[in-house]
């Protein structure tokens, strides 16, 4: 895997165009840009706005976009608010909501790009038309309220009073908390986003582009470019004024280089600590027992590479407490058993501001050096995280430049205390708080996003890394880079849907019907009624067209007895059905059907590494997947994959007997699971042989599931690619404020399965389906039932790093262990936020 950063493309195949900086807003400092109209524009009915939007959801109850009022006047006319309220984006005047989404912005981790186009000029046939809100370059037309304002309303914004980005013009100002990038607002024109951004050809992300058009009288462009934050770029003179920001609030974090922060969507408790300043600093809130100012980042850590980053630790109140940064695997949020550091799993420094140390920790106990006598109020310490040689170092500030603890030398690979990464490794920060409430921390945070950290009195220093990117503090040491979306690892599926994808297709009654849309040949075809009870529907290319397997019943492969009434084509762009109906209805008309699509090798060969000779395995090595079909001998044995890699889950059916499923999952080869079937983990040593598969093979007992003599079985076998897959567990912590799952892309189709009891059925969800935040709308596997809404209980957001649970639903967090099964839209490197 190439480790170098890569640029992206234009649409026309060009370097892409790049976004230099970004301005934060901190609620708790009551930041905002203000301008005073001097007159009324004219062409206040017609105007368009674009930014980019890094949200931090830290106010609730309002964060404000753009907002336009006189600070008295009670009318749609006079009073604008555009911003978040209760995670969705209003749009309205005092009295009138214009529009309010259906879609939740909750997603902190990446930058989302907001297009509003106004023209209040066209005729009422046409009234929905006035008001146009785009989101990633896509037009929201999903709203909870929708109002139109009458033809020709002259709306506030563009009028003769104040304006304000990050706030509104009264007592209650709903701050905003986050950043803005790019902002700009064309007078006179509704434009739409491709004024503004353009699809990737490579990724398929949406990406910014420069604009250029004209920007009439009250038009402005803000790049907020230290020295000069509120300075219209546009040429109209239209400056913004700051108020209580600095150029310490301008940050290296943009739409084309997005950084860590600190996660606020995990199920932290807010009473211990408190998020600000973009979710850069940690504040040590008050004592509850048992309950730590435990965080992880946004970001996973790669699985290969070098990196760096610097952390603040400082005196909150009395004479401090701890402040903690450590790389871990594993570690819960919110713990009851104490700070990240203790954790068996954690390697990284506890400064101890009350005891004025510094020790290097290393599975929940110090390692080598204590540093002693540190009297000041706070201090720069670093890791550098070599990932390649499985070391992390630890080092303070000493006066000029880092001091490695233990004698560590982080460029010459020695005395760095040795950490085992695996594909779940993240960086971790804590903040404590004494039990008498008086001895508080804190910590702020430095990806390379600036190294004023998150003080505004403090002076950028500007060392960058050795690939030119990062703002630190102090220079990182050779070879080590800031953690940033242009330094991670190319991923090796750079579009997902050119290896998995979903349709959606209504059913017609007609013969040889083929479905497009899919982007490649598919291998593997899933198919599902939505609106009403009926099978899965599963075929492959290895098993040959009109055959299907059904993952709700144990039955054995269904052979067509008229093979032209089935799924009868694999093709270039998708496949092609016949009419059918009954319970394997694949196109009855009026019917809407979901389509998975996976992309293997074609018909495939044999396969000779296992003890079994595969009749044929088809094998998709860069995306990891592959299809075996094989005769069982009823002895235990191995059977070829062809994926090179460990795999981390199999699926098997017997075609010619009615046997259970089997599938095979987080790295357990005791147990097995049914896909037919609401039972959990089982323990039998007849499936897999109690041995973990290998690069080569996976083992077979003598179940009659996986291995009888003669009969035959087909295997879909997956191995985790960093940034398209993920497979895994969590565990559920039964509230509505669920875990956070960092799968390190923006996921399309997730399954859940309950582990430590039966009675909980196979839960899948999609992006397809369900394209908004909250994902409530659910398939079965184990059942024939149509989609159904898991409703007023809550449901899942599909985030661009991973996913959060927001549901009490036993189907997915009552509580215990869940086994998960994702596959990407996006590749964090390129994705926005949802």
């Amino acid at each position: 895997m190439s480790f170098g950063a890569t640029k992206l493309l234009s649409a026309s195949g060009g370097k892409a165009y790049e976004i230099d900086q970004s301005l934060m807003f901190d609620v708790t400092d009551s930041s905002y840009l203000s301008r005073n109209y001097g007159t009324d524009a004219n062409s206040y009915r017609k105007w368009t706005l674009s930014t980019w939007i890094k949200y931090d959801s830290t106010n609730y109850s309002g964060g404000t976009i753009w907002g336009s009022w006189d600070s008295s006047t009670q009318s749609d006319t006079s009073y604008g608010w555009l911003g978040f309220y209760q995670d969705k984006l209003h749009m309205g005047g005092w009295f009138t909501n214009w529009r309010v989404t259906n879609r939740k912005f909750r997603d902190v981790g990446a930058w989302m790009h907001l297009v509003v186009a106004v023209d209040t000029t066209i005729a009422d046939g046409s009234a929905d038309n006035r008001i146009k809100i785009y989101i990633n370059g896509a037009e929201e037309t999903s709203f909870a309220t929708k109002n139109n304002p009458s033809q020709n309303t002259e709306l506030p914004w563009n009028k003769n009073q104040q304006h304000r980005l990050g706030a509104i013009n009264g007592s209650t100002a709903y701050y905003l908390g986050g950043y803005l990038a790019e902002t700009q607002v064309i007078d006179g024109s509704q434009l739409t986003p491709s004024s503004f951004g353009e699809t990737d050809a490579v990724t398929g992300q949406w990406i910014p582009k420069k604009y250029t058009g004209t920007y009439p009288a009250y038009s402005f462009y803000l790049k907020y470019v230290s020295g000069a934050l509120g300075t219209d770029s546009s040429g109209s003179g239209n400056n913004y004024t700051a108020n209580n920001l600095a150029n310490a609030d301008v940050l290296l974090d943009t739409p084309t280089n997005n950084f860590p922060t600190v996660n606020s969507l995990e199920p932290y408790n807010s009473t211990v600590s408190t998020l600000v300043q973009g979710n850069r600093k940690v504040l040590a809130a008050s004592y509850s027992s048992g309950n730590y100012g435990n965080h992880f980042m946004t970001f996973k850590l790669p699985e290969s590479g070098k990196w760096y980053v610097e952390m603040v630790g400082g005196v909150q109140a009395g004479d401090g407490n701890r402040a903690q940064l450590v790389v871990n695997e594993g570690f819960i949020i919110p713990s009851q058993s104490g700070s990240i550091a203790a954790n068996a799993n954690s390697t990284g420094i506890d400064l101890d501001l009350y005891a004025n140390t510094l020790d290097m920790y290393d599975g929940g106990s110090d390692v080598g050096t204590q540093v002693t006598g540190l009297t000041a109020s706070y201090y720069v310490v670093a890791l550098a995280i070599d990932v390649d040689n499985n070391k992390v170092y630890g080092g303070y500030d000493s006066g000029s430049a880092i001091t490695w603890l233990n004698s560590g030398d982080p460029a010459g690979n020695s005395n760095g205390t040795a950490h085992t990464f695996t594909s779940e490794s993240l960086i971790g920060v804590a903040t404590t708080t004494s039990s008498d409430d008086a001895n508080r921390s804190y910590l702020a945070i430095n990806f390379g996003q600036s190294s004023a950290f998150a003080f505004s009195s403090w002076t950028p220093r500007s060392n960058a890394d050795g690939s030119g990117e990062g703002d630190f503090y102090y220079s990182p040491p050779s070879g080590f880079k800031a953690l940033c979306s242009q330094n991670l690892p190319t991923p090796a599926v750079k579009k997902s849907t050119e290896n998995f994808n979903t349709i959606l297709y209504t059913g017609n009654d007609t013969d040889d019907r083929t479905l497009t849309g899919v982007g490649f040949q598919p291998d593997w075809v899933w198919i599902k009624t939505r609106d009403t009870t009926n099978y899965h529907m599963l075929f492959d290319s290895v098993r040959g067209v009109s055959k299907d397997l059904h993952t709700g019943r144990n039955h054995a492969e269904t052979v067509a007895s008229d093979p032209n009434n089935s799924l009868v084509a694999f093709t270039s762009d998708g496949f092609t059905v016949d009419d059918s109906s009954g319970y394997s209805d694949l196109n009855s008309s009026s019917h809407n059907y979901v389509a998975w699509n996976w992309k293997a090798g074609g018909s495939g060969s044999s396969n000779e590494d296992g003890s079994i000779n595969t009749t044929a395995t088809s094998v998709n090595t860069t995306a990891g997947f592959s299809i075996s079909t094989y005769t069982g001998t009823g002895s235990t044995a191995t059977v070829g994959h062809g994926l090179g890699v460990v795999p981390s889950v199999i699926i098997i059916k017997n075609r010619d007997q009615t046997d259970d499923w089997a599938v095979y999952s987080r790295g357990d080869a005791t147990d097995y699971l049914a896909f037919n079937d609401a039972d959990g983990s089982t323990d039998d040593n007849t499936y897999w042989n109690d041995t973990a598969p290998t690069s080569s093979v996976f083992s077979v007992g003598t179940a009659h599931n996986v291995n009888a003599s003669s009969e035959d079985y087909v295997a879909y076998v997956f191995a985790e690619v960093e940034g398209f897959s993920k497979f895994g567990s969590y565990e559920a912590n039964n509230s509505t404020n669920g875990v956070f799952v960092n799968t390190g892309f923006t996921p399309s189709w997730i399954v859940f399965k309950y582990m430590d009891g039966s009675g909980e059925w196979w839960w899948m969800l999609d992006s397809t389906r369900d394209t908004t935040n909250l994902n409530t709308e659910v398939m079965y596997i184990n059942s024939y039932s149509a989609e159904s809404s898991i409703g007023s209980s809550g449901g899942v957001d599909f985030l661009s790093n991973g996913f959060k649970i927001r549901a009490t639903n036993g189907g997915i967090n009552s509580a215990n262990t869940y086994f998960y099964m994702a596959f990407a839209e996006f590749p964090f490197k390129y994705a926005n936020a949802r």
